[in-house]
């Protein structure tokens, strides 16, 4: 078997100097996207991408025992934590929002009163769950006709925040969060991913009784399209799923998914912000690459021998395109790991701040493989 963890040591050492410099001037902000090669705050604290910052903060405190970046990640979680107090209506990110910040903080220090903050994002997770209907409702719409129709919203994102209800489970023994999620993670298995892999990223359920209404071209292309993030978090959010719960299915759907992904990368391995926008669209999207390679390392895991390798290969083809084409190694005012991500189709390329989370997640499991 290839040995990757030399290239992934090198890998490391090259972010690891960078996000510690880039720590030392953003400390426990909540950086989004980079202007003039500098990372600049979010609009708001409840910005759904806000903490993946401090899970970079945490992963770095792991890897290096460098007290200043638990210092930083606790400055951050204190921040965060002070939405439940405000009057921010909260969404089905608070798994993001949570699992990166005070889940890391209690697993990684014992800290309780991180551990009973996640725990309270569970809680407010799990209150989005259409028990009627079975599936977890997606944002909560602004006022009248959007907030009507968007009650029956759901979205392939949220695959990567039922890991939240999973880790309520072992925290408290009590399964109603987990059975949470597996419900959830089947309506989508029955609902969201096509029988070609590709996958929807908004569906509409009736509320009341869950029935399919239509999907949403949501940020891909249009209606029926494949937005390749889509397509990352549900290769991504279905490995974590089967290593929770062990369901075979999940695996397999993780499998589908990524196979899709990867024959779509099949010619150029930075995708395309959709697999079905037009041919002379000049649009892709970086953090696609780092999600789906981060999940597709977690499925190789899953897997044994030529298998376990052709994963491993895929996951470190899009990670070496990466480094090549799209990481700025050789400006060191750049502050961004990953540029050339894209919000959503048309939207611009631009650094993203999940696109170095994945990135960075990527190379530390490649690091620190143990077989």
């Amino acid at each position: 078997m290839t040995n990757y963890k030399l290239w992934a040591n090198e890998m490391w050492q090259k972010c690891q100097p960078k996000v510690t410099k880039n720590a030392e001037r953003i400390g426990g902000d909540y950086p989004y996207t980079t202007e003039n090669g500098k990372y600049k705050q979010a609009r708001h604290i409840s910005w759904w991408t806000n903490s993946f910052w401090c899970g970079m903060l945490w992963l770095m405190y792991k890897e290096t025992k460098d007290e200043r970046f638990k210092a930083w990640a606790n400055e951050y979680e204190n921040q965060l934590n002070t939405l439940f107090e405000s009057q921010e209506r909260l969404d089905h990110d608070v798994g993001f929002m949570w699992l990166h910040s005070s889940v890391n903080n209690y697993e990684i220090t014992g800290n309780e009163t991180s551990k009973n903050y996640a725990l309270l994002a569970a809680s407010t997770l799990a209150a989005r769950y259409n028990i009627r209907a079975g599936y977890i409702r997606a944002w909560n719409g602004r006022d009248g006709e959007d907030a009507e129709m968007r009650k029956g919203w759901a979205i392939i994102d949220c695959m990567m925040n039922i890991p939240l209800l999973y880790w309520a489970t072992k925290q408290t023994n009590d399964n109603r969060f987990k059975y949470i999620g597996i419900a959830f993670a089947d309506k989508v298995l029955e609902n969201f991913i096509r029988p070609d892999g590709s996958v929807c990223h908004i569906v509409e359920f009736n509320p009341e009784n869950g029935d399919f209404v239509k999907s949403y071209g949501g940020q891909g292309y249009c209606e029926g399209s494949s937005w390749s993030r889509g397509q990352a978090w549900a290769i991504n959010g279905f490995a974590q799923s089967y290593n929770e719960i062990g369901d075979i299915r999940y695996l397999d759907a993780a499998k589908r998914v990524a196979n899709y992904f990867m024959n779509a990368c099949s010619e150029d391995p930075v995708p395309r912000c959709d697999f079905r926008q037009p041919v002379d669209a000049v649009a892709y999207d970086s953090s696609a690459a780092a999600i789906a390679a981060s999940g597709i390392i977690d499925i190789a895991l899953a897997c044994e021998g030529a298998e376990r390798e052709m994963y491993l290969a895929s996951a470190v083809r899009l990670l070496k395109a990466l480094d090549e084409r799209c990481c700025p190694w050789d400006d060191p005012e750049d502050e961004a790991i990953v540029n050339f991500g894209m919000e959503h189709f048309n939207n611009g390329q631009k650094a993203l701040i999940y696109g170095d989370y994945y990135f960075l997640e990527a190379i530390l499991k490649l690091k620190n493989l143990n077989f």
